[in-house]
Protein backbone atom coordinates (compact mmCIF):
# COMPACT_ATOMS: atom_id res chain seq x y z
CA UNK A 1 0.00 0.00 0.00
CA UNK A 2 1.73 2.95 -0.82
CA UNK A 3 2.16 5.50 2.01
CA UNK A 4 -0.21 8.74 1.61
CA UNK A 5 1.08 12.14 1.25
CA UNK A 6 -1.44 14.48 2.35
CA UNK A 7 -1.09 17.98 0.50
CA UNK A 8 -0.53 20.91 2.68
CA UNK A 9 -0.35 24.67 1.47
CA UNK A 10 3.54 25.82 0.96
CA UNK A 11 2.74 28.03 4.18
CA UNK A 12 2.76 25.97 6.42
CA UNK A 13 5.74 23.84 5.51
CA UNK A 14 8.92 25.12 7.65
CA UNK A 15 10.92 27.98 6.18
CA UNK A 16 14.18 27.08 4.85
CA UNK A 17 16.88 29.00 6.41
CA UNK A 18 18.39 32.25 4.49
CA UNK A 19 22.04 31.64 5.61
CA UNK A 20 24.18 28.25 5.89
CA UNK A 21 23.47 26.61 9.51
CA UNK A 22 26.73 24.29 9.04
CA UNK A 23 29.80 24.54 11.24
CA UNK A 24 30.93 28.01 9.31
CA UNK A 25 28.80 29.78 11.89
CA UNK A 26 32.14 30.33 14.49
CA UNK A 27 33.54 31.87 11.59
CA UNK A 28 31.45 33.48 9.57
CA UNK A 29 27.84 33.81 12.24
CA UNK A 30 24.74 35.86 9.78
CA UNK A 31 23.81 39.03 10.70
CA UNK A 32 21.44 39.50 13.99
CA UNK A 33 18.73 41.16 11.11
CA UNK A 34 18.92 38.05 8.93
CA UNK A 35 18.58 35.97 12.51
CA UNK A 36 15.85 37.62 13.81
CA UNK A 37 13.68 37.67 10.33
CA UNK A 38 14.48 34.28 10.28
CA UNK A 39 12.76 33.87 13.98
CA UNK A 40 9.71 35.73 12.96
CA UNK A 41 8.99 33.31 9.66
CA UNK A 42 9.74 30.28 12.53
CA UNK A 43 7.49 31.68 14.66
CA UNK A 44 4.49 32.52 11.85
CA UNK A 45 4.85 29.13 10.72
CA UNK A 46 4.12 27.79 14.23
CA UNK A 47 1.08 29.96 14.85
CA UNK A 48 -0.35 28.90 11.25
CA UNK A 49 0.25 25.31 11.66
CA UNK A 50 -1.13 25.51 15.38
CA UNK A 51 -4.77 27.03 13.88
CA UNK A 52 -4.58 24.59 10.89
CA UNK A 53 -4.58 21.56 13.35
CA UNK A 54 -7.55 22.60 14.65
CA UNK A 55 -9.05 23.42 11.77
CA UNK A 56 -11.55 21.94 9.12
CA UNK A 57 -9.63 21.96 6.40
CA UNK A 58 -6.85 19.90 8.10
CA UNK A 59 -9.42 17.25 7.72
CA UNK A 60 -9.48 17.42 4.14
CA UNK A 61 -5.78 17.42 3.95
CA UNK A 62 -5.65 14.49 5.52
CA UNK A 63 -8.42 12.15 3.92
CA UNK A 64 -7.22 9.02 3.27
CA UNK A 65 -4.52 8.96 7.17
CA UNK A 66 -6.76 6.63 9.09
CA UNK A 67 -5.44 8.47 12.20
CA UNK A 68 -5.46 11.68 11.26
CA UNK A 69 -6.60 12.76 14.91
CA UNK A 70 -3.54 11.33 16.31
CA UNK A 71 -1.50 13.39 13.63
CA UNK A 72 -3.37 16.36 14.81
CA UNK A 73 -3.09 15.93 18.28
CA UNK A 74 0.86 14.89 18.00
CA UNK A 75 1.56 18.65 15.91
CA UNK A 76 -0.45 20.35 18.28
CA UNK A 77 1.77 18.93 21.55
CA UNK A 78 4.69 19.31 20.20
CA UNK A 79 4.03 23.04 18.83
CA UNK A 80 3.59 23.90 22.88
CA UNK A 81 5.96 25.51 24.97
CA UNK A 82 5.05 23.31 27.84
CA UNK A 83 3.84 19.79 27.99
CA UNK A 84 1.54 17.89 30.68
CA UNK A 85 3.19 15.25 32.73
CA UNK A 86 1.61 12.21 30.99
CA UNK A 87 3.20 13.15 28.04
CA UNK A 88 6.72 13.66 29.27
CA UNK A 89 6.35 9.84 30.71
CA UNK A 90 5.26 8.55 27.68
CA UNK A 91 8.56 9.56 25.82
CA UNK A 92 10.46 7.96 29.41
CA UNK A 93 12.87 4.73 28.22
CA UNK A 94 12.14 6.07 24.37
CA UNK A 95 15.93 7.09 22.66
CA UNK A 96 14.33 10.39 21.31
CA UNK A 97 15.93 13.54 22.27
CA UNK A 98 12.33 15.11 21.83
CA UNK A 99 10.73 17.86 24.14
CA UNK A 100 8.68 20.89 24.23
CA UNK A 101 8.38 23.66 21.77
CA UNK A 102 11.75 26.52 22.99
CA UNK A 103 9.87 28.84 25.18
CA UNK A 104 12.11 31.05 24.60
CA UNK A 105 11.76 31.45 21.01
CA UNK A 106 7.80 33.01 22.01
CA UNK A 107 8.66 34.54 24.62
CA UNK A 108 11.83 37.00 23.32
CA UNK A 109 10.19 37.31 19.78
CA UNK A 110 13.09 37.82 17.30
CA UNK A 111 15.19 39.19 20.04
CA UNK A 112 16.67 36.02 21.03
CA UNK A 113 19.27 36.06 18.23
CA UNK A 114 21.55 33.28 17.31
CA UNK A 115 21.46 31.57 20.20
CA UNK A 116 17.53 31.05 20.40
CA UNK A 117 17.65 30.28 16.40
CA UNK A 118 20.13 27.13 17.48
CA UNK A 119 17.48 25.95 20.26
CA UNK A 120 14.76 26.07 17.82
CA UNK A 121 16.71 24.40 15.05
CA UNK A 122 17.29 21.55 17.78
CA UNK A 123 14.56 21.04 18.94
CA UNK A 124 13.15 20.26 15.10
CA UNK A 125 15.82 18.29 14.40
CA UNK A 126 15.18 15.91 17.35
CA UNK A 127 12.02 16.22 16.58
CA UNK A 128 12.30 15.21 12.32
CA UNK A 129 14.77 12.19 13.84
CA UNK A 130 11.79 11.21 16.28
CA UNK A 131 8.77 11.15 13.17
CA UNK A 132 11.65 9.48 10.61
CA UNK A 133 12.23 6.82 13.09
CA UNK A 134 9.28 5.82 15.54
CA UNK A 135 6.93 3.98 13.05
CA UNK A 136 10.04 1.31 12.82
CA UNK A 137 10.14 1.18 17.04
CA UNK A 138 9.55 -2.15 19.37
CA UNK A 139 6.52 -3.93 19.55
CA UNK A 140 3.98 -1.38 18.71
CA UNK A 141 5.01 2.02 17.21
CA UNK A 142 3.35 4.85 18.53
CA UNK A 143 2.91 6.28 15.03
CA UNK A 144 2.23 4.76 11.55
CA UNK A 145 3.90 5.70 8.76
CA UNK A 146 1.23 6.88 6.96
CA UNK A 147 1.12 9.59 10.28
CA UNK A 148 5.00 9.91 9.92
CA UNK A 149 4.35 11.02 6.59
CA UNK A 150 1.54 13.50 7.41
CA UNK A 151 3.60 14.77 10.07
CA UNK A 152 7.02 15.19 8.70
CA UNK A 153 5.62 17.18 5.83
CA UNK A 154 5.07 20.03 8.55
CA UNK A 155 8.80 19.83 9.29
CA UNK A 156 10.26 19.89 6.07
CA UNK A 157 10.36 23.23 3.49
CA UNK A 158 8.49 22.82 0.18
CA UNK A 159 11.24 22.02 -1.35
CA UNK A 160 14.38 19.57 0.41
CA UNK A 161 16.67 19.12 -3.09
CA UNK A 162 19.83 18.65 -1.70
CA UNK A 163 19.36 20.17 1.93
CA UNK A 164 20.37 18.13 4.82
CA UNK A 165 17.31 17.24 6.91
CA UNK A 166 18.40 18.07 10.26
CA UNK A 167 20.00 21.71 9.56
CA UNK A 168 17.95 22.46 6.01
CA UNK A 169 21.46 23.73 4.30
CA UNK A 170 22.71 22.85 1.00
CA UNK A 171 25.61 19.94 0.15
CA UNK A 172 26.40 18.26 -2.91
CA UNK A 173 24.50 14.90 -2.97
CA UNK A 174 27.37 12.72 -1.79
CA UNK A 175 27.61 15.05 1.86
CA UNK A 176 23.96 16.09 1.76
CA UNK A 177 23.79 13.14 4.52
CA UNK A 178 23.92 14.75 8.15
CA UNK A 179 27.26 12.03 8.95
CA UNK A 180 28.82 12.78 5.84
CA UNK A 181 29.29 16.61 6.48
CA UNK A 182 29.23 16.15 10.49
CA UNK A 183 25.81 17.94 10.89
CA UNK A 184 25.50 20.91 14.02
CA UNK A 185 22.30 19.25 14.82
CA UNK A 186 22.89 15.43 14.78
CA UNK A 187 24.44 14.74 18.27
CA UNK A 188 21.59 16.64 19.70
CA UNK A 189 19.25 15.16 18.10
CA UNK A 190 20.77 11.69 18.65
CA UNK A 191 21.96 12.06 22.21
CA UNK A 192 20.19 9.83 23.98
CA UNK A 193 20.72 7.28 21.14
CA UNK A 194 21.85 3.71 22.35
CA UNK A 195 25.59 4.07 20.85
CA UNK A 196 26.29 0.64 18.49
CA UNK A 197 29.67 -0.99 18.23
CA UNK A 198 30.27 1.17 15.17
CA UNK A 199 29.48 4.21 15.90
CA UNK A 200 31.51 7.42 14.77
CA UNK A 201 34.35 8.25 15.86
CA UNK A 202 33.01 11.99 18.28
CA UNK A 203 35.19 15.18 17.42
CA UNK A 204 37.31 17.38 18.91
CA UNK A 205 35.13 20.04 21.11
CA UNK A 206 36.24 22.79 19.35
CA UNK A 207 34.06 21.34 16.04
CA UNK A 208 30.97 21.82 18.27
CA UNK A 209 28.71 24.73 18.03
CA UNK A 210 26.59 22.99 20.97
CA UNK A 211 27.80 20.18 23.29
CA UNK A 212 25.38 17.74 23.51
CA UNK A 213 23.40 16.36 26.49
CA UNK A 214 25.06 13.60 27.51
CA UNK A 215 23.46 10.23 28.88
CA UNK A 216 23.96 7.18 30.40
CA UNK A 217 22.58 4.20 28.14
CA UNK A 218 21.26 1.44 30.23
CA UNK A 219 23.47 -1.73 29.64
CA UNK A 220 22.14 -5.23 28.96
CA UNK A 221 23.96 -6.65 31.85
CA UNK A 222 22.49 -3.60 34.25
CA UNK A 223 19.33 -4.34 32.77
CA UNK A 224 18.91 -8.00 33.00
CA UNK A 225 20.60 -8.25 36.65
CA UNK A 226 16.82 -7.27 38.25
CA UNK A 227 15.81 -11.30 36.96
CA UNK A 228 16.55 -14.53 38.29
CA UNK A 229 20.21 -15.71 37.23
CA UNK A 230 18.45 -18.57 35.09
CA UNK A 231 16.28 -16.41 32.68
CA UNK A 232 19.89 -13.98 33.10
CA UNK A 233 21.66 -17.06 31.43
CA UNK A 234 19.21 -17.87 29.04
CA UNK A 235 19.11 -14.03 28.07
CA UNK A 236 22.92 -14.41 27.57
CA UNK A 237 22.73 -17.16 25.13
CA UNK A 238 20.11 -15.51 22.90
CA UNK A 239 22.58 -12.06 22.87
CA UNK A 240 25.11 -14.20 22.00
CA UNK A 241 23.52 -16.26 19.11
CA UNK A 242 21.87 -12.98 17.81
CA UNK A 243 25.70 -11.56 17.40
CA UNK A 244 26.99 -14.83 15.47
CA UNK A 245 23.85 -14.61 13.39
CA UNK A 246 24.54 -10.41 12.97
CA UNK A 247 28.18 -9.73 13.90
CA UNK A 248 27.41 -6.13 12.86
CA UNK A 249 23.95 -5.89 14.59
CA UNK A 250 23.13 -2.73 17.07
CA UNK A 251 21.74 -3.55 20.59
CA UNK A 252 20.01 -1.56 23.09
CA UNK A 253 18.25 -1.54 25.99
CA UNK A 254 14.86 -0.19 25.82
CA UNK A 255 13.56 0.57 29.43
CA UNK A 256 10.36 1.33 28.82
CA UNK A 257 9.41 -2.00 26.83
CA UNK A 258 11.69 -4.00 28.89
CA UNK A 259 13.30 -5.28 26.23
CA UNK A 260 16.88 -5.43 24.81
CA UNK A 261 16.15 -4.67 20.53
CA UNK A 262 18.63 -5.11 17.99
CA UNK A 263 18.88 -3.18 14.74
CA UNK A 264 20.49 -3.49 11.04
CA UNK A 265 19.12 -0.70 8.83
CA UNK A 266 15.83 -1.24 10.25
CA UNK A 267 14.54 -3.04 13.27
CA UNK A 268 14.76 -6.39 13.62
CA UNK A 269 13.50 -7.79 16.97
CA UNK A 270 13.95 -8.26 20.64
CA UNK A 271 14.89 -10.24 23.32
CA UNK A 272 12.35 -10.08 26.36
CA UNK A 273 13.12 -11.10 29.16
CA UNK A 274 9.95 -12.46 32.03
CA UNK A 275 10.42 -14.03 35.76
CA UNK A 276 9.83 -17.67 34.38
CA UNK A 277 10.94 -17.34 30.86
CA UNK A 278 12.77 -15.54 27.61
CA UNK A 279 10.92 -14.17 24.28
CA UNK A 280 12.87 -13.99 21.55
CA UNK A 281 10.93 -11.51 18.79
CA UNK A 282 11.07 -10.45 15.18
CA UNK A 283 9.01 -7.19 14.57
CA UNK A 284 8.14 -8.22 11.49
CA UNK A 285 7.38 -12.27 12.82
CA UNK A 286 4.19 -12.89 10.35
CA UNK A 287 6.50 -13.35 7.51
CA UNK A 288 8.89 -15.46 8.68
CA UNK A 289 8.79 -19.29 7.36
CA UNK A 290 7.90 -21.27 10.11
CA UNK A 291 7.29 -25.21 9.52
CA UNK A 292 7.76 -26.11 12.74
CA UNK A 293 5.63 -23.74 14.40
CA UNK A 294 7.48 -22.38 16.93
CA UNK A 295 6.07 -19.03 16.59
CA UNK A 296 3.85 -17.51 18.89
CA UNK A 297 1.92 -14.17 18.82
CA UNK A 298 -1.61 -13.07 17.71
CA UNK A 299 -0.96 -9.80 16.53
CA UNK A 300 -0.78 -8.26 13.11
CA UNK A 301 2.98 -7.96 13.10
CA UNK A 302 4.90 -9.29 16.09
CA UNK A 303 5.84 -12.83 16.39
CA UNK A 304 8.30 -14.27 19.35
CA UNK A 305 9.66 -17.74 20.65
CA UNK A 306 8.96 -18.07 24.01
CA UNK A 307 11.88 -19.92 25.61
CA UNK A 308 12.22 -21.43 28.98
CA UNK A 309 15.45 -21.82 31.69
CA UNK A 310 16.45 -25.56 30.95
CA UNK A 311 14.19 -26.66 28.10
CA UNK A 312 16.40 -27.12 24.70
CA UNK A 313 17.35 -24.16 22.59
CA UNK A 314 16.57 -24.93 18.95
CA UNK A 315 19.92 -22.59 17.92
CA UNK A 316 19.37 -23.63 14.17
CA UNK A 317 15.78 -22.22 13.49
CA UNK A 318 16.50 -19.11 15.79
CA UNK A 319 19.41 -18.57 14.00
CA UNK A 320 17.13 -18.62 10.47
CA UNK A 321 14.53 -16.42 12.09
CA UNK A 322 17.36 -14.02 12.75
CA UNK A 323 18.66 -13.83 9.54
CA UNK A 324 15.78 -13.90 7.61
CA UNK A 325 14.30 -11.33 9.87
CA UNK A 326 17.32 -8.65 9.37
CA UNK A 327 17.06 -9.26 5.50
CA UNK A 328 12.91 -8.16 5.85
CA UNK A 329 13.78 -5.31 8.41
CA UNK A 330 16.50 -3.99 5.91
CA UNK A 331 14.00 -3.88 3.07
CA UNK A 332 11.29 -2.29 5.02
CA UNK A 333 13.30 -0.18 6.16
CA UNK A 334 14.55 1.58 2.86
CA UNK A 335 10.64 1.04 1.23
CA UNK A 336 9.41 3.35 4.04
CA UNK A 337 12.12 5.56 4.48
CA UNK A 338 11.34 6.68 0.51
CA UNK A 339 7.69 6.64 1.50
CA UNK A 340 9.09 9.53 3.82
CA UNK A 341 10.87 11.67 1.77
CA UNK A 342 9.32 14.57 -0.69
Amino acid sequence: MPVVKPSIPAELRFPPPPFRLDRTLREAPPAEEAVATYLYEIQVWRERVLDFVSSPAAHAAWRGVYDQHLVRATLYLLLQTTWPEAARRSLQGMPYNVGPFPSRAVGQGTRGGLRTLLEVMNWRAAFVDYIADVWDAPQAPALSVEACSAIMRFLKPASTRKLCPLCLTGFPEDRVHPDDHDCIFLEYAQAKWPRPPYTRARRGRDAKVREPRETAPVTPERFLAAYPVRVRRLAARLRRLMRSALPDVAEAVYPGWKLIGYRRGGYIGFIAPFKDHVRLGFEQGVELWDPQGLLEGSGGQVRYVRLSPGADVPADELKAFILEAAALAEKRHARQRRGLAG
